[in-house]
């Protein structure tokens, strides 16, 4: 009977024994994520290392912290200063004890870069923000920018290797890292806890965004910008589809400007750009601060736009912020936008011009005009007397009676003006003239020598009347002998190389060209012959 009963007692432990056996590893354990103990327990991450610590016997100095969901390793400098001694803590779950915390090393470890002394890429085991390792999660989850929310793969920290100017190490960084099958996500940290930067391109928010077109991300960048302030120094704000960028002054140097790019990694500095001096180029931008535009309205912005342009198939592709130098007068601040189909963009490998709008705006968001693509905008014969009046008409209203001219060239694509700018009278600028408006040019301008006898001001050439110009014309068609010829160019200045005016008049030369002849004739006001270039 007793053998029996022992029989019994054996076989029901025997079964015991299998049951729990099953019911740790159960057929769906697979399936079942991997215990995240360190990323779920607060201070649990802190205890471990404290517990690696105290089995070294002494606060180590260390050249990386790896954590997992259920395990850190360290390395640590070992007995020799050169050395470098690997400890791992793990924290499993047994078959009887439940809950069971393991400690395991030293053993070797190597060195992050095998040319690099190991005593430069040490830093204190105290310093590390894990006192309450699940907040600092759920805090930095956000900036990952992950689909679902979900807890990081592993958690390192470390100084970071650079590469530029030799390898060398620079500060130590927290690196979470989550990949959770379909997304992956980095988040860099300093050692106090902040976000230093991140990289979300594993993400599908990143993969399918568009900076000029969506809108989502515009209160990230508006915030990642905002220590720029109310300090006038940017040139120019662009929103692009990969980034925005930013442009700025150098506060110490005004020939030397620099740029900053945002993208949903953060924000990352471009290498200074070293402008032409005004003596070469006067600049074409003026300043303002990040206080000035406002993100929030770009949304009903690009939607008025695109109702304004009301074609099929249109997007915003750029966004523009910048106070253009583009007439006599303060620059206003304007945001310029550019709304085309993606799909008949032109191509600078192909030398094909794309068909853009652009829709120029308040920074309130008022649509102020929209300039038409080049093959939509209407031709403008120049030589007709009510097109030329125009242009006369529009200059005298653009500049100041007063205001100093070199020369005035009109040609059949439209024409330029030579003149002083209209900020600072020691500089002159190129100014632009066409069927639309009178702009500053992105080329020529420079230091003058002083405005002297060779400028002269809008009131001089008033004796130039639309009848008195084309008089001239005609009289230089018949001079040419040139019937079927056409007007290449009219030039009023008070002077050339080859040609001066009796003093305090303004002349105009008139260039006629047919095929591959051409000549010119200069005349005065009063129909003065001054020199003549026959064909």
């Amino acid at each position: 009977m007793p053998e029996q009963m022992h029989a019994r007692f054996l076989h029901r432990l025997v079964a015991l024994f299998f049951i729990l056996l099953l019911g740790a590893h159960p057929a769906s354990a697979q399936n079942r994520p991997a215990p995240t103990p360190l990323f779920d327990t607060p201070g649990l991450a802190a205890e471990a290392l404290k517990a690696i610590a105290e089995r070294i016997g002494r606060e180590p100095q260390v050249a990386l912290v790896d954590i997992r969901g259920s395990e850190i390793t360290v390395h640590v400098q070992g007995a020799r200063p050169h050395h470098l001694d690997k400890w791992t803590w793990i924290r499993g779950r047994g078959l009887i004890m439940g809950m069971t915390t393991q400690i395991r090393g030293p053993e070797i470890a190597q060195p992050l870069v095998a040319t690099l002394d190991p005593t430069t890429v040490l830093f204190p085991l105290e310093r590390l923000p894990l006192d309450d390792l699940p907040a600092l999660i759920d805090r930095i989850l956000p900036r990952a920018m992950l689909e679902e929310p979900a807890l990081p793969q592993s958690i390192r920290i470390e100084r970071q290797l650079l590469l530029v100017g030799g390898t060398r190490v620079g500060e130590a960084r927290i690196m979470v890292h989550w990949n959770t099958g379909r997304e992956s996500s980095y988040v860099y940290l300093n050692m106090d806890g902040s976000i230093h930067t991140a990289d979300v391109s594993g993400t599908f928010r990143a993969r399918g965004l568009d900076m000029a077109r969506d809108d989502w991300h515009l209160p990230m960048a508006a915030q990642d910008l905002a220590f720029l302030g109310t300090h006038r120094s940017i040139l120019r704000v662009e929103i692009e589809p990969r980034d925005i960028d930013v442009s700025y002054m150098d506060p110490q140097s005004r020939s030397q400007t620099t740029g900053m790019r945002w993208t949903l990694n953060g924000l990352s500095v471009n290498a200074p750009v070293i402008e032409m001096p005004a003596t070469m180029r006067p600049p074409t931008e003026d300043v303002f601060a990040f206080t000035d535009i406002d993100f929030a309205m770009l949304p009903a912005l690009k939607a008025a736009a695109l109702e304004k342009v009301n074609e099929p198939g249109m997007r915003v592709l750029k966004i523009v912020a910048n106070r253009p130098i583009t007439s006599i007068g303060t620059p206003q601040l304007v945001w310029t936008l550019t709304v085309g189909d993606p799909a008949k963009q032109g191509n600078w490998i192909t030398r094909t011009e794309g068909e853009a709008w652009q829709v120029v705006a308040s920074p309130a968001g008022e649509i102020l005009r929209v300039i038409l693509p080049p093959g939509r905008r209407p031709s403008v014969d120049w030589w007709t007397p009510a097109n030329l009046r125009d242009v006369i008409d529009r200059l005298v209203s653009t500049f100041p009676v007063s205001h100093p001219f070199r020369e005035i060239v009109l040609d059949p694509q439209g024409g330029r003006a030579h003149a002083v700018d209209g900020g600072d009278p020691t500089l002159w600028r190129e100014f632009s003239i066409t069927a639309h408006e009178i702009s500053v040019s992105s080329i020529g301008g420079g230091r003058h020598d002083g405005v002297d006898g060779t400028w002269f001001t809008l009131d001089t050439p008033d004796g130039y009347s639309t009848e008195v110009i084309f008089d001239l014309v005609s009289r230089t068609f018949e001079t040419m002998s040139l019937p079927d010829g056409y007007i290449s160019r009219l030039t009023f200045s008070r002077g050339n190389t080859w040609v001066r005016p009796p003093e305090g008049q303004v002349m105009l030369e008139i260039r006629v060209e047919h095929g591959m002849r051409g000549g010119r004739l200069t005349w005065l006001a009063d129909g003065t012959e001054l020199d003549r270039v026959m064909p």
